[in-house]
């Protein structure tokens, strides 16, 4: 990609969604806060929806990952309200050592518990959920 203004990147990434391939049942995003940068909330939230709406056809798993703190609450919530989930990732402080929590904050239609999980990285390169805390 050659540009992160959005008016580029919708000419750019038409080209890869397409109605007849199924190279496209899962796509995870790393960090579109990069956009942000670059483009004002309300015309990237706009171009998210649009976005979001289109991809819904294709029935596959979507990931979308923003930055915690980089953006105003209005814009969170307004994620969360057009996300079908919210899962959270952080990085906290425990007993003098940095440990990788994961939370599941929201699922639409689905109880489920919300409390935050330790992952712990295996020798062999696996994720594991290791515990429950607060």
């Amino acid at each position: 990609m050659d540009s992160l203004g959005l008016a580029q990147f919708n000419i750019q990434d038409s080209k890869y969604q397409r109605d007849d391939s199924p190279l496209y049942d899962f796509l995870a995003s790393d960090n579109l806060s990069a956009f942000l940068k670059y483009n004002d909330e309300r015309a990237f939230m706009q171009w998210l929806d649009k976005t979001m709406a289109r991809m819904r056809e294709f029935r596959g798993v979507r990931l979308y990952c923003f930055l915690k703190h980089f953006h105003s609450d209005a814009f969170y919530g307004n994620l969360e309200a057009m996300a079908d989930g919210v899962i959270e990732l952080d990085i906290r402080e425990r007993q003098k050592h940095l440990e990788n929590v994961i939370r599941l904050k929201s699922m639409k239609s689905i109880q489920h518990p919300t409390d935050w999980r330790t992952l712990k990285i295996t020798t062999s390169g696996l994720l594991e959920l290791v515990s429950r805390h607060s």
